[in-house]
């Protein structure tokens, strides 16, 4: 709850180094996205439901951002 509202401890500062493998996931997941459309691999519903996923990946990382946790 405390994330959603962008008020978090400063203890969980601690645990950004935790966040590194979830950009290295998420920029791999990117690529595979634009592989996927470029060889136009999987359904389209496949890939559509492929990129919405990369999205959210996405977006849930501009919120660490801006709440602080990305940042040393």
């Amino acid at each position: 709850m405390l994330l959603l509202v962008g008020a978090v401890p400063a203890w969980v500062k601690s645990l950004t180094w935790g966040l590194l493998p979830y950009i290295a996931a998420l920029t791999l997941m990117t690529v595979a996205m634009v592989l996927l459309w470029r060889y136009r691999a999987r359904s389209i519903v496949g890939r559509l439901y492929y990129t919405a996923l990369v999205v959210t990946g996405w977006g849930m990382c501009i919120v660490l951002l801006r709440t602080g946790l990305l940042q040393h």
